[in-house]
């Protein structure tokens, strides 16, 4: 049964709303999983969260008083963690690299 591979896991994936983050909040509960998902985004994080079957909790990972506080709601609805995977975080949009000329390389 390798579809459920994750069974029982208890993880929770920080930028749950959007981005790969998003796709590990719909992919890990099919597996088996039991998720928590955290984001800024209390719209769409709630909307992915309620679709894939897993939970959601608004977070602000730049501010740690609500990441604790929103590590220990998380870690108490699922009884314990098991993984976390912190996929919060934003990519501005720039070159990768850049030749000394300043040149796109």
């Amino acid at each position: 049964m390798a579809d459920r591979m994750l069974e029982g896991r208890r993880i929770i994936v920080t930028g749950g709303a959007s981005g790969m983050g998003e796709g590990l909040v719909r992919a890990l509960p099919a597996m088996g999983a039991r998720v928590v998902s955290l984001d800024l985004n209390a719209d769409a994080g709630a909307r992915v969260a309620g679709e894939a079957g897993a939970r959601f909790l608004a977070v602000d990972v730049t501010d740690k008083a609500s990441v604790d506080a929103a590590t220990n709601q998380a870690v108490a609805a699922l009884d314990g963690l098991d993984v976390l995977i912190h996929a919060a975080g934003i990519a501005p949009g720039a070159p990768a690299e850049i030749d000394p000329a300043g040149a796109m390389a």
